[in-house]
């Protein structure tokens, strides 16, 4: 009975691993509904993959109608290490009043952002809050983004938080 159930533990095993690696496979390949753009951070030695949801037929209306398209959302992920998918389903949502653009980035180690081995300066607030900076830049210098909306979570929390306290207090 014992040799069963270790079978059956190493059964369910091997099938944990494969959901999961399946999943890593599919992580946003598979989805239309999405831009993939890449965004370079750590003074270019590095780049993170920001996702652009828009709604195109919105924003196709807004324009026509001549008003203008509400200001994007940046979604930040929280972790560390956790990607950004489980906040797809509400940049779809975010994304269809009005023709709003809504924006994720995997940071840096995460998601569609892996890296192979830990980049220089390693992985910490500090250069997280660096690469929130670098996709805000990207977003209002590339992609002409002037005004952007952020929401995060947990951890992506005190990146923003942090990331806007030390702007408030360096301005000052």
């Amino acid at each position: 009975a014992g040799a069963a159930a270790a079978r059956a533990t190493r059964r369910r095993q091997r099938h944990i691993l494969r959901a999961g690696a399946s999943f890593e496979q599919r992580l946003s390949a598979e989805d239309d509904d999405h831009d993939l753009l890449s965004v370079p951070v750590r003074d270019g030695g590095a780049s993170v993959t920001m996702k652009r949801f828009m709604d195109r037929s919105g924003l196709a209306r807004s324009v026509v109608q001549g008003a203008p398209a509400p200001p994007p959302v940046l979604l930040v992920h929280g972790g560390p290490g956790l990607p950004s998918r489980y906040l797809e389903p509400l940049a779809t949502r975010l994304r269809k009043p009005g023709g709003r653009a809504c924006y994720l980035y995997d940071q840096l180690g995460c998601g569609l952002s892996k890296v192979d081995s830990a980049p220089t300066g390693g992985f910490g607030l500090e250069q997280s809050i660096e690469e929130l900076k670098s996709v805000l830049e990207y977003m209002r210098e590339v992609l002409a983004e002037h005004e952007v909306h952020i929401v995060a979570h947990g951890f992506g929390g005190v990146i923003v938080m942090e990331t806007l306290l030390r702007e408030c207090f360096d301005e000052q």
